[in-house]
């Protein structure tokens, strides 16, 4: 009988279910990509034999070969399985909707403007004493009524009794003389009652009017102390209002992102266990199903022998999900006073799935991710090369070699392309209008240019200005070929170059636009008192918690402190990791007059710290200025990098058009010659007494690739290809000004490229010069490749 029992209970099948809502999360593992989950179930009470642990509800961005899962204790993982299933979960059972704050009238408590108001003792007073003598006055007029009427009533009566005996005359006389002289006392006593009453209800009303009106006035205070009391409590109730809508509003946005995020499917894991029976028995596993125990399981009281107790394990698995990530982002601090840095590396933590990991601790791991670059960069040379054809083939269109086509392409980009501003240093009205001109300009250019166009500046502001048309492909030759000469002939190499080269303008032409609006605010920007200002001392963000950072081969990890949750939201979480100071930052100026007449500003920083910054987008402030966003390049630990920081405008380049001598020599073989001098004109505008600059001016002159085509550089003279010396170059722009303008030599390299190290001291200007001469075989023609 307990053999059968035993068996019984062997073959079937325990059930537990989990949420994954219910699970706690350990730690999560965040990767520029996608994540790592963790998580556990602790105090799984298993039966002896075949046990199945579902757990329901994980999202369906997770990696479903990725899940993995282990356990402590006697227990043996002998299935894993995972189906896509429909969430039984409803959205607001599991987020109710709140209750909206009910709104309470008694709230506010209001005041009735109807209620009676208690007037004062005084006023009381000086009103009863005033009735009093007007109840007095009546009484004293109604007794001279009186006194009035019985005159008349005695008159009535000696007119009657005329006819009547003379013994009853001379008592009526009597009575009435009596009579009449009590009604006239009576009647003067009145009338001069009255006019003390008069007196006493003018004196009376005199007081009981000025009190009303001091009552008046107190009321008319108190009226309008209750009206602004009335407009206050209606402007509180319209704030609070107000704050009530903008609550349910965010409320309502919160269950809308988080309904976004609901999953309609969810993955269902189910684990299956084998716990060992000691039992002689030979165990075989059923297909029999017992009860389902969801979420707490309830250790059953087993009847029996001690092999039926329930055993406790712990399960921990983990997944792979690609909803969630994390990005770096940067605040750099540039500061040209001391040369330093300050580089303020933080996290973006996003996730995108439809589970919510609560406190856990997260650790950022490093993997490769792409970002945009800089629009505007330093112009690199590139070999000017030139070949020898004869005149005829060019219809008259004869090539020039006075410039490059590089040089041809900028030099038309520099007429509709205004240089950017090296620092953005803008109020917040200036800003505004600048939003306000990017949306109407941006309105009223053509759909093909804006898509052309870059997507923005420097503060996302759209390009203002229309492209120029494009320049003919074919454009008759201001100068002729080399010396002039044309000649027709059927093919023209040159043409096609030319239509090479106008291709390549447009595309640089609408690179450029985003740059000129930016430059339109800053016109009148002070760059000499900006960069000589100490400044105020920036605010501390020191104040937080470092990462540990930890090197794996190639991979770095970031412990972030504390514990985090992440819930699931479009936008993600910004969290500080490190704060890395740079020491000894390099600036620098790099002028290519050739293709632009501008000096770029650069810095460069080594990262002397033991963290590798990774690849990604930077806020760029220089001496507390704002400058914008640019990107960060990927930089080990112990290398450099190098930012570039726009235009320096104080730093002001001329590169004039060149000036060209030609000739004719040779007495048996005519051979055609020709001298070009180009010159570099740098001032540097900053106030006298200021700091020099140090400038990297690069030039070039062409490459012949034909032995009967020769190129001979006749100034800077003395120079030899990767001469490390160099030769001392340069004259001043003013002959008494600039005298002390400092110094500079010039070197030559590979490609005919030719550079100078310019140190320029403030409120001075340099003249470099280059002069070189192309010689070739008369009715040969020089054309570019």
């Amino acid at each position: 009988m307990g053999a059968s029992a035993a068996i019984s209970e062997l073959e079937s099948v325990h059930k537990i279910e989990y949420l994954a809502s219910d699970l706690n999360t350990p730690s999560v593992t965040l990767f520029p990509s996608r994540a790592q989950v963790y998580r556990e179930i602790k105090g799984v009470q298993l039966k002896r034999g075949t046990n199945e642990v579902t757990i329901v509800g994980l999202s369906q961005t997770v990696d479903s070969d990725s899940i993995k899962v282990e356990t402590n204790g006697s227990a043996t993982i002998t299935n894993l399985e995972v189906e896509s299933v429909t969430n039984r979960q409803l959205f607001h059972e599991v987020y109710p909707e709140s209750d909206s704050e009910s709104e309470s009238d008694s709230d506010e408590e209001e005041f009735s403007d109807d209620e009676a108001k208690a007037e004062s003792h005084e006023l009381k007073s000086a009103e009863g004493s005033l009735q009093e003598a007007r109840d007095a006055l009546a009484a004293a007029r109604d007794n001279a009524a009186n006194a009035q009427r019985r005159l008349y009533l005695l008159e009535a009566i000696g007119i009657n009794n005329n006819n009547k005996n003379g013994d009853s005359i001379q008592t009526t006389l009597e009575q009435y003389r009596e009579e009449r002289k009590k009604a006239f006392q009576d009647l003067t006593d009145s009338n001069n009652l009255q006019r003390s009453l008069n007196k006493d209800v003018e004196k009376a009303e005199k007081k009981y009017n000025k009190l009303q009106r001091e009552e008046d006035k107190k009321n008319a205070k108190e009226n309008k102390a209750k009206a602004q009391a009335k407009k206050e409590r209606e402007k509180k109730k319209a704030l609070k209002d107000r704050l009530k809508g903008e609550a349910k509003r965010e409320r309502q946005r919160l269950r809308d992102e988080q309904q976004q995020f609901w999953p309609l499917e969810v993955y269902s894991v189910r684990i299956t266990l084998e716990v060992a029976a000691f039992t002689p028995m030979t165990s075989r596993r059923g297909s029999t199903s017992s009860d389902v125990d969801t979420v707490k399981v309830s250790v059953a009281e087993d009847e029996g022998d001690e092999d039926a107790s329930p055993v406790e394990v712990d399960l921990a698995f983990s997944y792979v999900t690609s909803a969630a990530y994390w990005t770096p982002a940067y605040d750099l601090q540039l500061s040209t006073t001391n040369a330093s840095a300050t580089l303020y590396f933080d996290a973006m933590l996003t996730n995108q799935t439809s589970e919510s990991w609560k406190s856990c601790k997260v650790t950022l791991s490093t993997s490769q991710a792409t970002f945009s670059s800089l629009y505007d960069t330093i112009p690199t040379l590139v070999p000017w090369r030139i070949k020898l054809a004869k005149s005829s083939q060019f219809l008259g269109n004869n090539p020039d070699i006075t410039r490059s086509n590089e040089e041809t392409t900028h030099s038309s980009n520099r007429n509709n392309h205004m240089h950017a501003p090296m620092m953005l240093h803008q109020q917040n009205r200036n800003r505004m209008m600048m939003v306000k001109k990017s949306k109407t300009s941006s309105a009223a250019q053509p759909e093909a240019l804006r898509s052309a166009a870059p997507r923005g500046s420097l503060f996302g502001g759209a390009p203002s200005v229309p492209p120029p048309p494009p320049a003919p492909i074919v454009a008759a030759a201001s100068g002729g070929g080399l010396f002039g000469s044309a000649a027709p002939g059927a093919v023209n190499p040159y043409a096609q170059q030319q239509m090479q080269a106008q291709q390549q303008q447009m595309q640089q032409q609408a690179q450029g636009y985003a740059a000129l609006q930016s430059n339109n605010v800053l016109n009148d920007f002070d760059f000499d008192s900006f960069l000589n200002d100490q400044g105020e001392e920036p605010f501390n963000f020191d104040n937080y918690e470092a990462s540990q950072v930890e090197e794996t081969g190639l991979t770095t990890t970031y412990d972030l402190p504390g514990f985090k949750t992440l819930v699931p939201k479009f936008n993600g979480s910004k969290q500080r990791v490190a704060r890395i100071p740079f020491s000894n930052v390099v600036f620098s100026h790099t002028v290519v007059a050739k293709y632009k007449p501008m000096a770029y500003l650069k810095a460069k920083l080594k990262n002397s710290s033991k963290m590798a910054l990774l690849k990604g987008s930077a806020s760029l402030t220089l001496d507390g200025t704002f400058m914008g966003k640019t990107s960060l390049p990927r930089c080990s630990s112990g290398e450099s990098f190098s930012l570039s920081l726009g235009v320096d405008p104080a730093i002001k380049v001329t590169y004039p058009k060149p000036d060209v001598r030609r000739a004719s020599v040779g007495l048996f073989t005519k051979e055609d010659s020709a001298v070009y001098v180009r010159t570099i004109e740098l001032n540097n505008t900053r106030a006298v007494g200021g700091r020099a600059v140090n400038l990297l001016v690069l030039d070039q002159v062409p490459v012949s690739e034909d032995e009967r085509l020769r190129v001979e550089l006749a100034y800077p003279r003395g120079l030899a290809i990767d001469n490390a010396n160099g030769v001392a170059v340069g004259e001043p722009g003013k002959a008494n000004k600039d005298e002390n303008w400092g110094k500079a030599s010039a070197k030559l390299k590979k490609d005919g490229q030719v550079t100078w190290d310019v140190s320029l001291n403030a409120g001075k200007t340099v003249k470099l010069t280059l002069e070189y001469a192309v010689s070739m075989p008369s009715g040969e023609t020089a054309y570019q490749v």
